[in-house]
C-alpha cells in the first residue's frame, strides 16, 4: 500500500474547458496515451488435455480530466507548441500555447444585456514580471495576461489592430460588438494609464481578491496598446488575450 505522502495531490480545478481539452485530446496520439492492461483467460484443447492460457491486451482507457491534460501538454511540447511563459514582446512567432503559475485576479462584468442568455463574463488578469519593464523607445516590454472564462471564436493567434487593445476586444466582446472594433480615443488601451483592472470597473466589472493560479491557456490575440503606471513610471506594454483550457488553484 503507498503511502499518503507519495499519491499525487488533489487538483483543485476552478475552470475546466472540457468540451476543447476533449477535441485537443482526440488529437494526441496513442503513444502519449495512458494504457489500462486487460487480463482474460483462453481455454484450449490439446493431445494432453484442456489447457487454459492467460492473455493480456492493451487499451486505452478513458480518460480523467488530469490525463487529459497531462497527454495534451505533452503533446504540445513535443510539438514545440508550448511555452512556459507569456509573450514578452509583441510577436507572431509565439506558441499557440502556454502553461504558467501566476498572479491574477478574477473580473466579473455582468448585466450584459446586449449578449442574449449570457448574464456575465470573467476575466483573469495578471500583471507583467516587473523584470520585463522597459522604458527603451519602441521596446515595449512585458505583458498583461487575461485569461476569457469563455470561448468566443475560433480565431488562431493575431497580432495588433491599430487602436484595438487586447483589452478593448473583451470589452467589444461584453458589448455585442465585432471582436476588432476600435473605440475613440483609445479609453481601454495606449491612452489611459489606469491598471487594466479599473479600466474594466468602467463596464461594471467586479475585482475579487488576488490569488495563485497555474492555467494552460490558448493565445488568441496579441497587442502592444496597452499602458500602465508601475512604481510611480509609466510604461507603454503589451497584452494578451487567452482562453484557459484549465485554470487550477496553486
Amino acid at each position: 500500500m503507498k503511502s499518503l505522502t507519495s499519491r499525487s495531490k488533489v487538483h483543485d480545478y476552478i475552470f475546466l474547458d472540457r468540451e476543447r481539452l476533449s477535441l485537443y485530446y482526440d488529437q494526441v496520439p496513442g503513444d502519449l496515451k495512458r494504457k489500462s492492461r486487460d487480463t482474460s483467460k483462453e481455454v484450449g484443447l490439446s493431445l494432453a488435455g484442456p489447457s487454459v492460457k492467460l492473455v493480456e491486451t492493451n487499451r486505452t482507457c478513458d480518460a480523467a480530466i488530469v490525463e487529459q491534460i497531462r497527454s495534451v501538454r505533452a503533446h504540445l511540447g513535443a510539438t514545440g507548441d508550448l511555452a512556459e511563459t507569456r509573450p514578452k514582446h509583441m510577436s507572431r512567432e509565439a506558441p499557440r500555447f502556454c502553461e504558467e503559475s501566476m498572479l491574477a485576479r478574477k473580473v466579473i462584468i455582468s448585466n450584459l444585456h446586449q449578449i442574449d442568455g449570457l448574464k456575465s463574463i470573467a476575466v483573469w488578469i495578471s500583471d507583467p514580471d516587473p523584470s520585463d519593464l522597459s522604458t527603451v523607445p519602441y521596446d515595449w516590454k512585458g505583458t498583461f495576461l487575461y485569461l476569457v472564462e469563455s470561448f468566443w471564436d475560433e480565431g488562431s493567434l493575431s497580432t495588433v489592430y491599430s487602436g484595438c487593445s487586447a483589452l478593448q476586444a473583451i470589452a467589444n466582446l461584453a458589448l455585442g460588438r465585432p471582436f476588432l472594433t476600435v473605440a475613440e480615443g483609445e479609453p481601454l488601451g495606449r491612452w489611459n494609464a489606469q491598471h487594466p483592472i479599473e479600466k474594466l470597473g468602467q463596464l461594471g466589472g467586479v475585482a475579487q481578491a488576488p490569488r495563485r493560479i497555474r492555467a494552460l491557456y490558448r493565445n488568441r490575440y496579441l497587442t502592444n496598446e496597452q499602458i500602465c503606471v508601475f512604481d510611480g513610471k509609466e510604461y507603454r506594454l503589451n497584452d494578451l488575450l487567452a482562453y484557459p483550457l484549465y485554470i487550477e488553484a496553486e
